[in-house]
Formats: structure tokens, C-alpha cells, sequence
């Protein structure tokens, strides 16, 4: 893993267990911000007219089990600790996002504003999810404290199809049934991007002058 406040286009494979889904490829992006925000993209391949997909709603809110359905996720917890939280979001606009105190152990409700999420699809059947979320907030940090040691992630997908069947998507599977909490799937080292440097009011630029 490498340490960095952004990545692009990590490939999530489905679980090896499960039947053929009508997703081609789907990838995840993101950059990890010094005040904590986080920013996703899901992009997905497929013939989306085989995909369930719930239809967008004009009050999203904070709703349980939407990994019952077509659902992204996200998961995020700091090296050496055992705590993690848990992000979902529908393409509908649903969200939640859950604290655990270890391995699925001790779930509350984490503090969120709300996850903000847009979804885009294409003619060609790619369709976009993109999420905006607190990860200061999720687990009551401020930057300073955010800032310090290595975040481990996982990004992660249900997929149900129009039969009703779902195929389950992760960065990587450690098990040999889908499992999204093992921490061994965290495979996405983030550190928040620094803030830029304050400049003085009046301060000469640096370098020559022509």
C-alpha cells in the first residue's frame, strides 16, 4: 500500500463464490481532504438494464439496510487501531454510516451531517456514483488529529440484479464468503491532503524576477 491523499480507478473484483453479474468493471476514486471530507467516485460498467437500481428520491436521508439492495460502501478505519466505520450510500441519494469499536462489534449510529450523492448514468452504460463524506466527523476527530497516522480502507459494492440476485464487490476478498469488516481487505492507505501553506500578506515571491 502506498501512502497518498488520492487514488484512481482501483478495480473492485466480485466475491469468487458468486454467479455471473451484469456488471463488466467497477472502479473507485477519491481524494482524502486535511479538514477530513472525503470524496468518492464509483464507476460501473454494465448493462444497466439488468442492474436494480432504486429510483432517485428528492429527500434523501439516513436509512438502515441498504446493502439489502444495490448499495456502495465504504470503510475506513486508522492503522494500529481496531475501531472502523461503516459509509453507505443508494444511488437514490440513501445513506448511513455506522461506528464499530472492533470487528463488527459495538455498531452505533456515526455522527453525519449527511452524505451528500450524485448519480450520473451514460448512454453507454457506465454509471457514476459520487459521495461526499465526514470522515472527522465519523469518528470526532479534528484535523489535527485526523491528520496524524495512516488511514486503512476498503471500498465495497452490493450489486442486485432485476432477478433479485446480488453479486458482492471489494477491493479485495479475505475470506471465502463476503466480508467486508476483515480488516485484512483494508487495502487503500489514505493521508489527508495538507493544507496549503499560508502566505503573508505582502511577502515577496520567491525566485528570480525578470
Amino acid at each position: 500500500m502506498n501512502d497518498q491523499s488520492s487514488f484512481s480507478d482501483v478495480p473492485l473484483v466480485a466475491h469468487a463464490s458468486q454467479a455471473a453479474s451484469p456488471v463488466r468493471s467497477l472502479t473507485v476514486s477519491g481524494t482524502l481532504h486535511a479538514s477530513g471530507e472525503l470524496r468518492l467516485e464509483y464507476r460501473m460498467s454494465a448493462a444497466l438494464e439488468r442492474v436494480r437500481l432504486a429510483p432517485a428520491t428528492c429527500h434523501a436521508q439516513r436509512r438502515d439496510e441498504l446493502w439489502r439492495h444495490t448499495c456502495f460502501e465504504w470503510f475506513a478505519g486508522r492503522e494500529g487501531e481496531a475501531r472502523y466505520c461503516e459509509f453507505n450510500f443508494s444511488p437514490a441519494g440513501d445513506w448511513a454510516v455506522y461506528a464499530f469499536a472492533g470487528y463488527r462489534a459495538a455498531r452505533r449510529d456515526a455522527a453525519q451531517r449527511r452524505v451528500d450523492v450524485t448519480t450520473r448514468a451514460s448512454a453507454d452504460g457506465v454509471l457514476s456514483v459520487q459521495a461526499t463524506l465526514d470522515l472527522a466527523a465519523a469518528f470526532d476527530l479534528d484535523a489535527a488529529a485526523l491528520a496524524q497516522g495512516r488511514w486503512q480502507c476498503n471500498a465495497a459494492a452490493v450489486i442486485e440484479d432485476v432477478d433479485g440476485v446480488v453479486s458482492c464487490w471489494a477491493v479485495h476478498h479475505p475470506r471465502a464468503q463476503p466480508d467486508f469488516h476483515d480488516l485484512d481487505g483494508f487495502r487503500i492507505a489514505l493521508l489527508p491532503r495538507a493544507q496549503p501553506a499560508a502566505t503573508t500578506p505582502g511577502a515577496a515571491a520567491t525566485g528570480s524576477r525578470r
